[in-house]
């Protein structure tokens, strides 16, 4: 077991009914009825409340992330092959290279909707490429707008309004990120009365 999945065993322990406190420790799925009050629980939402790690840390998000990291690690190493072949005219190294680098890519996404089988696996990777984005822009414009007003103080009116925007996009990636993880956190909790759910 990851220490991951056992902080999240530990949370789904302790969570109680928030109706009448009922110890809804035993029951699995990620969405439970309470035995005692009848209130309907959604188990996986509670637990990503509680969820205390980076978002990251969620079981299975690695999986999700992979097809990303594959597609910003690749690509250097795909521009150089593709620079180095159309250079000395080797057309059909190109082509190598450009099948080799989606190729990886494809199958990690093929991956990830093979553990998500449930679906929307690759809904959640295409999402995941989004936020990287958002991420790298919303960095970018934070930085752009604080050296602008270092090299131009009276500008600063003008500054702060700008700043709103990356920052903005910076928010609306922090929740995509907590979407995704509460995404895995109720797949893994379904998964435990499931022995046929991959789990990671």
């Amino acid at each position: 077991m990851t220490r991951r999945s056992a902080t999240l065993d530990e949370i789904r322990r302790q969570l109680r009914c928030p109706s009448c406190d009922y110890a809804l420790c035993g029951l699995t799925g990620d969405q439970i009825t309470c035995p005692e009050c009848g209130v309907v629980c959604d188990v996986a939402r509670m637990a990503t409340r509680r969820w205390t790690r980076p978002w990251f840390d969620a079981p299975g998000f690695q999986t999700i992330l992979m097809p990303v990291t594959w597609g910003v690690i690749g690509l250097p190493f795909w521009a150089v092959s593709l620079g180095v072949t159309i250079g000395q005219g080797l057309w059909i190294w190109m082509a190598v290279f450009t099948a080799l680098y989606i190729g990886g890519w494809a199958m990690l996404l093929h991956n990830v909707q093979r553990r998500f089988h449930e679906g929307g696996g690759v809904t959640l990777a295409f999402l995941a490429h989004a936020l990287l984005a958002g991420y790298c822009a919303g960095t970018a414009g934070v930085i752009t707008v604080i050296i602008w007003v270092i090299a131009n103080p009276p500008i600063i009116v003008v500054a702060i309004p700008l700043a709103l925007v990356p920052v903005v996009v910076l928010i609306f990636c922090r929740r995509g990120e907590r979407a995704i993880a509460e995404r895995c956190i109720r797949r893994y909790l379904a998964g435990i009365d499931n022995p046929d759910t991959i789990r990671s």
